[in-house]
């Protein structure tokens, strides 16, 4: 059973190493009100990896986003899509960066 916490999770791709974590999350919560904003780290290449996620407190906010496919924020534009658990997530074993969540970009 999936928690009611990620009814509301999205998935961001293709973000730029330039937009700052400050920058992503300032854009969205002008959406609504954020309750988990994930943004994995690659430590061998020291900067943030190409994709992140987002929880937002409704998840409405989420449908109204992803309906849209993509987002700018200044000059970058980013894809969004519904947050969906990988299958090995159910099976007790996560995987990397993502905490088990993820899309066909990780």
């Amino acid at each position: 059973m999936i928690s009611l916490l990620f009814l509301g999770k999205m998935f961001l791709g293709g973000l730029k190493p330039e937009l700052t974590d400050d920058q992503i999350k300032a854009h969205f919560e002008q959406d609504g009100a954020i309750l988990e904003f994930e943004m994995p780290f690659d430590k061998t290449k020291d900067a943030r990896k190409g994709f992140g996620f987002i929880t937002f407190e409704k998840e409405e906010t989420m449908k109204d986003l992803i309906k849209k496919g993509k987002e700018t924020i200044g000059e970058h534009e980013i894809d969004l899509k519904k947050a969906t658990p990988r299958a090995d997530n159910f099976f007790g074993q996560q995987g990397g960066g993502g905490g088990g969540w993820g899309d066909n970009y990780g």
